[in-house]
């Protein structure tokens, strides 16, 4: 598949995704889009917190990578089933990631049936397939909750965005680099 058609592919599952978190907010009348607490808190703030939070995240995993077999492993195998991604393609499936999944998790659904349950339906959209992607899952068990811990402190879908956007471009860059040749940008 070309990297037009798999990048309109991303593009219409999260945008699926984001449809789903938008009606489902409607449906418990919350505005996923300008709730409340934006009026009365520091959006900049929240911003800098899930970029803080992200880097944070993004530099635990590579560090994870460093000292264990299994998630070099992983690593490797991700890179695989992902293929290698441009900087600005990078960015663009970041961002689309980032803004359906939490509109959908931690948006609707965690409002609905709260965190715990919410984190473990994030970790299994993230199931691969093989073992070796049973790490990757429990990750994103994990993400789900520090990224469903920011929505409720923060009482907005700023910070869970910023930090999940930026683990993924900061991921998605650092495989393709590390283990993937992409003709618009040579392995360093």
């Amino acid at each position: 598949m070309d990297q037009r058609a798999r990048l309109s592919r991303i593009s219409v599952f999260y945008g699926v995704l984001f449809a789903i978190g938008a009606i489902w907010a409607a449906a418990q009348q919350r505005n996923l889009l300008v709730p409340e607490s934006w009026r009365t808190t520091s959006m900049l703030g929240h911003v800098a917190l899930g970029i803080g939070v992200g880097i944070g995240v993004a530099l635990l995993s590579q560090r994870l990578s460093v000292r264990f077999v299994w998630a070099r492993r992983l690593e490797e195998a991700l890179a695989e089933a992902l293929g290698p991604f441009s900087t600005g393609e990078a960015a663009l499936v970041a961002a689309l990631s980032a803004i359906g999944e939490e509109a959908l998790f931690r948006g609707a659904m965690q409002p609905a049936i709260g965190l715990v349950a919410t984190s473990v339906a994030f970790g299994l959209l993230h199931v691969g397939p093989g073992k070796v992607f049973l790490p990757w899952t429990l990750m994103a068990v994990a993400a789900g909750f520090l990224f469903g811990l920011l929505a409720q402190l923060t009482g907005d879908l700023a910070a869970p965005i910023m930090a999940h956007a930026v683990v993924n471009f900061v991921n998605l860059r650092y495989l393709s680099k590390r283990y993937l040749t992409s003709p618009a940008e040579p392995r360093a």
